[in-house]
């Protein structure tokens, strides 16, 4: 196992709170981390590396091919690329990443950073990142895309054995961050590294993640939930539908039957069976709701939200247009469909 947490635990009172969980890492796998800002996915991120605050308490255990990593120790061999590029704006690029410890430098590479041959690799990769021509150029010279390149070009200069990633691609147009992502899944495969990276494109962390780990506000579960590949749950409309849960409960405030309705599909996720003594609970109702003392209702379909509905194949079969609403009042629903071969999702209201 590249990392390993146990009984890992991070909080910050009043906005983080994930764990106490224990997880795992292994050789060429990569996991993208999901939800909405503000729930601690960069917080959560950093604590892997060994940081620490003012306020932010975390407590378990970190090891790293089975050795305990103390505290605040960094683990061997790891690189962390952050969204905002903490680089001094008057580094010239090429000096920069020729000077960085990658391909077992010698003495003399250590001596002489900037040797004609280091410098033709990081002319190699610069160039694959279709930033030739911008070698001499300083970071603040860059834009904003073209920085987040360049940053990149670390991955495939050091092979890390540990690459986090924190929305390290969202600046970049979706063919440039394919190309770099499937970059990166080569360099974990050649090098038996692995990668943990915030990602917030759902098609992108389908394609790229062997698991998928959601971030919730801690009062609807402080243990991320799962999927994996493979997974009936592996589905895209779903992973659409649980980010947007995940969001709508970090922004509004009916949060009592929020959670209700997340423990119904949580338990769901994990067993298809959970689902149907709960659709059984609605007596033929065609729309239900979840009160805020989580008693189930019938209420009357308004109008203009989304419902995906799959088959028992788990393929999406149609997509059902609803809104619930009771005398004005803002209220989740969920509309069940006309056929007993087909399950619902969800509908956020």
């Amino acid at each position: 196992m590249v990392i390993q947490l146990k009984d890992w635990h991070v909080q910050r009172r009043g906005s983080v709170n994930i764990g106490a969980m224990d997880f795992a890492l292994q050789q060429e796998e990569i996991i993208s981390v999901m939800g909405p800002s503000g729930c601690g996915k960069s917080t959560w991120l950093m604590t892997l590396l060994g940081y620490e605050e003012l306020g932010l308490n975390i407590t378990g255990d970190r090891l790293q091919y089975g050795k305990r990593l103390a505290p605040n120790a960094v683990p061997s061999d790891a690189l962390y690329i952050p969204q905002n590029l903490p680089f001094n704006p008057n580094w010239e690029v090429q000096g920069f990443l020729s000077r960085l410890p990658w391909g077992n430098p010698s003495l003399l590479d250590t001596i002489f950073p900037t040797s004609p041959k280091r410098l033709q690799r990081v002319r190699e990769v610069l160039h694959q990142l279709g930033l030739s021509g911008r070698e001499r150029a300083t970071v603040a010279e860059l834009s904003g895309g073209e920085a987040q390149r360049a940053a990149v070009a670390q991955v495939l200069l050091m092979s890390p054995k540990l690459l986090i990633g924190d929305e390290f691609v969202s600046g970049l147009d979706p063919g440039m961050s394919a190309w770099i992502l499937d970059r990166c899944r080569e360099n974990m495969a050649s090098s038996g590294g692995a990668a943990i990276l915030a990602l917030h494109d759902v098609q992108t962390a389908l394609r790229i993640s062997d698991r998928i780990l959601i971030v919730f506000p801690p009062y609807v579960d402080t243990q991320p939930w799962e999927l994996k590949r493979g997974d009936i749950a592996w589905n895209g409309n779903l992973l659409n539908t649980l980010l947007c849960l995940a969001r709508l409960a970090k922004d509004t405030t009916p949060r009592e039957s929020i959670r209700i309705l997340a423990g119904y599909i949580h338990n769901w996720i994990k067993d298809e069976n959970s689902f149907d003594q709960f659709i059984a609970q609605c007596h033929g109702q065609s729309t239900i709701l979840l009160s805020a003392s989580g008693e189930i209702q019938s209420v009357q379909i308004d109008s203009n939200a989304t419902l995906p509905i799959i088959d028992q194949q788990n393929r999406i079969q149609e997509m059902l247009h609803t809104r619930v609403s009771i005398e004005g009042e803002f209220r989740i629903g969920i509309t069940l469909p006309p056929t007993s071969q087909c399950k619902p999702l969800t509908v956020l209201a």
